[in-house]
């Protein structure tokens, strides 16, 4: 029987797995894994699936993969998901050749925004294949391409060794398109349950950015995240670009966002300026 990787992306029974011979458990930044040899892999497979964990088996060679819903292996170099779905994209290599997956070009912000990435392996023994992970949120409707490289880092002057490049369709699923303020003089309507997003302008170069300027009904309202637009003008260095401020809504009833322009740095200096928006949640 192969050899198994049973990577515990959540907190695990591990009463469920018996330590001892045929069972080595290593942890990484994402989490744990179990490498199970022999007649180990019947007891932990059970125990990994009534724990809701995924596996992994071993591959006779290089490959690459895109995955979508909660990491499954897709053959394909295409990728569908909806807006706010997190999706990720395996690629097999060997770290101690020197080789490593890497963005080529960083995801287009108004469509993409990478979670998180991470390497694991297939087997404790030098030389082995490993796997890298690289996770992102959907964040917008339309297409867009990620591209990675497999390169040693300090060839900076040769062609990578491989490229992958996977075309990514985001549909809007069965939600209502988020709708998008920044003109504070217009209130936020919105039903209960809907998000909105909140788009200011700014120019972090300077060091400044938007800060929440108090504490916000939590009766109402609570923030869901905050992201970077592309640049205005990606050829000028320093150019501004546009703070995404999405938020939730918990219950019907009036409120207002305050917001300050700040250097995160600078106590009991004043803002260069504040903005505060009229939130109307309705049933």
């Amino acid at each position: 029987m192969r050899n198994r990787l049973f990577y515990l992306r959540r907190e695990v029974l591990f009463n469920h797995v018996e330590a001892g011979k045929g069972v080595k458990m290593f942890r990484t930044k994402r989490g744990y894994y179990l490498l199970v040899t022999g007649v180990a892999v019947v007891a932990v497979a059970a125990a990994v699936f009534f724990s809701g964990c995924g596996t992994k088996e071993d591959t006779d060679g290089g490959g690459d993969s895109g995955t979508v819903s909660e990491e499954r292996e897709d053959t394909t170099k295409s990728i569908t998901t909806e807006v706010d779905k997190e999706f990720a994209v395996h690629l097999a290599g060997n770290a101690g050749t020197g080789y490593a997956w890497t963005l080529a070009e960083e995801p287009d912000p108004e469509m993409l925004t990478k979670v998180w990435e991470d390497t694991y392996v297939h087997d404790l023994k030098p030389g082995a294949e490993n796997i890298q992970v690289f996770k992102f949120k959907a964040l917008a409707e339309g297409s867009t391409d990620l591209k990675f490289h497999y390169a040693r880092s300090w060839e900076t002057d040769v062609p990578p060794e491989k490229t992958r490049t996977f075309s990514v369709t985001i549909n809007r699923g069965n939600r209502e398109t988020t709708k998008e303020y920044s003109d504070p003089s217009v209130p936020v309507e919105v039903k209960n349950g809907d998000d909105f997003i909140i788009v200011m302008e700014a120019n972090p170069s300077t060091g400044y950015t938007w800060e929440l300027d108090g504490e916000l009904d939590s009766s109402i309202l609570r923030f869901e995240s905050k992201r970077y637009g592309a640049p205005s003008r990606p050829e000028q260095a320093g150019a501004p670009q546009k703070e995404y401020w999405r938020f939730d809504t918990l219950g019907t009833g009036s409120s207002e966002i305050k917001f300050k322009y700040v250097r995160t740095w600078e106590e009991g200096v004043e803002p260069e300026k504040v903005m505060v928006f009229t939130v109307n949640v309705t049933e």
